[in-house]
C-alpha cells in the first residue's frame, strides 16, 4: 500500500501538469534514479577488491590449522575485502576464536565462530594494502585462536601478486666510493608491476646526493635506479644522502636513506704485520686481511678476484704470497719468506695490487719479527 500511495499522486498529477511542467516531473525522476543507481554502485565499489571464497575445514587434532587463498592480481594500494566461507567438514564442534595475531593491515570479523558439523561460518577480512610501506612480500597472514587455547588455531594466509608496484627492495644502503675516483655508478635495485612502467618514474636526489646523475635501467632482468656519484659532492668522509621515486602522477613514490662512505683503494689489516719464524719448514709466516676497493662493484661489470694480483716485497727480498678471496674484493692473504736471515734489519714491505695486469695501488707497511 505504501508504494501504491507514493506513486499514484504523482501519475494523476503529472496528468494535469502541462507538458512543459510534465518533461521536468520525467527529467527529475530520471536524475533521481541515476543518482540513485550511482550511490548504489559507489556503495558497491567502496573496496579495491573483492573476494568471496569457498572453503572445507577440518580441523587438527594438534596445532595450528591452515587456510589458504589465493587472491590473484590485487592493486599495490587500497583496501580490499576478502570473505571466506568456511564449511566444518569435520564431525565436531569447531571453535575457530575470537582473538586475533599477525598483520595489523588485516582487520578480521567472524560471522560464526562456533561450527556444528556441516555449518558454515563467513570469516570477513578487510585487507589494507597501505599499511606497510613497503609490499614486497606475496603472502599476508592472521590466526585466529580462542583464548582458552592459544596453542590452537587456524593460520589464514592470503597469497597475491600486487599490480602497479613502485618500491626500493630495501629502506636503506650503504654506497661505498673509492677516494681517488672521479666517480661512481651505484645500481639500487626496485620492484615495480604492471600497469607502472619505468618510463613512467622519475627519480630524486637529496643531501649527499643532490648532484648525482640519475637514470632508471633495467639490468639482467632486474629494474634499478643507477645512480653516478661524483667524491667531489661528497667532501665529508661519511654522508647521508635520499633517493626517492615516483611515478609522473605522484600516484606512487618510495624513497630510500643511502649512507655514502669513502673508502681507500686498499686497505691492509693489521696495519702493523707481525712475521712469525716456523722452525719445522724453515720460514718466516704471516697473514694479513686485505680489501681491494673494486671499481664498479655495484655496476654491471664488477672486477672479478681473479682480475686481482697481489705481490709483496721487502725491499729487494721477494715474498711468497697466496690469496684466498673471502668476498668481492676482500681477500685473506698468506706471506712466506724462506731463510732465517732473509728479512732481518727490515722493517717495511711493500705491497702492490695488479687488476687486469695494471697497478691499481700501492702501499707499505710497517713489519716486526717475533720468534716462537
Amino acid at each position: 500500500m505504501a508504494i501504491h500511495f507514493y506513486y499514484e499522486p504523482i501519475v494523476s498529477l503529472t496528468m494535469h501538469l502541462s507538458p512543459t511542467s510534465l518533461c521536468f516531473r520525467v527529467s527529475f525522476l530520471a536524475l533521481f534514479s541515476q543518482n540513485f543507481v550511482f550511490a548504489q554502485q559507489n556503495r558497491e565499489e567502496q573496496y579495491a577488491f573483492d573476494v568471496r571464497h569457498h572453503a572445507n575445514f577440518t580441523p587438527t587434532d594438534q596445532g595450528v590449522s591452515e587456510i589458504r587463498v589465493d587472491l590473484g592480481e590485487i592493486p599495490a594500494h587500497g583496501t580490499g575485502r576478502v570473505v571466506i566461507v568456511v564449511r566444518n567438514t569435520s564431525q565436531r564442534e569447531v571453535n575457530l576464536g575470537d582473538t586475533f595475531s599477525g598483520c595489523k593491515c588485516l582487520k578480521v570479523t567472524l560471522s560464526k565462530p562456533q561450527m556444528s558439523p556441516g555449518d558454515e561460518c563467513d570469516i570477513e577480512l578487510i585487507f589494507n594494502v597501505q599499511v606497510e610501506p613497503v609490499q614486497l612480500k606475496r603472502v599476508t597472514t592472521t590466526v585466529v585462536f580462542p583464548k582458552s587455547d592459544p596453542d590452537a588455531g587456524t593460520r589464514i594466509a592470503l597469497n597475491y601478486r600486487l599490480a602497479g608496484m613502485l618500491a626500493f627492495n630495501q629502506r636503506t644502503a650503504s654506497l661505498r666510493v673509492e677516494e681517488g675516483s672521479t666517480s661512481k655508478e651505484v645500481n639500487l635495485p626496485i620492484t615495480i608491476s604492471s600497469p607502472t612502467r619505468l618510463d613512467q618514474i622519475e627519480v630524486f636526489c637529496e643531501g649527499a646526493l643532490k648532484q648525482a646523475k640519475s637514470a632508471i635501467v633495467n639490468i639482467d632482468g632486474q629494474s634499478c635506479v643507477q645512480l653516478t656519484i661524483s667524491t667531489k659532492d661528497t667532501a665529508d668522509q661519511l654522508s647521508i644522502g635520499l633517493v626517492r621515486i615516483a611515478t609522473k602522477d605522484k600516484s606512487r613514490a618510495d624513497e630510500i636513506n643511502c649512507f655514502i662512505e669513502k673508502i681507500p683503494p686498499l686497505t691492509i689489516t693489521p696495519k702493523t704485520l707481525r712475521f712469525r719464524w716456523n722452525d719445522s719448514m724453515k720460514q718466516w709466516e704471516s697473514e694479513a686481511i686485505v680489501q681491494v676497493a673494486l671499481p664498479n662493484t655495484n655496476g654491471s661489470k664488477a672486477t672479478s678476484d681473479k682480475e686481482i694480483r697481489i705481490q709483496v716485497s721487502a725491499g729487494e727480498t721477494p715474498i711468497e704470497t697466496e690469496s684466498k678471496p673471502i668476498r668481492n674484493g676482500l681477500s685473506r692473504v698468506y706471506l712466506r719468506i724462506p731463510g732465517k736471515e732473509a728479512i732481518i734489519g727490515k722493517n717495511k714491505l711493500e705491497w702492490e695490487v695488479r687488476i687486469g695486469g695494471k697497478i691499481f695501488e700501492t702501499d707499505t707497511q710497517v713489519v716486526t719479527l717475533t720468534f716462537n
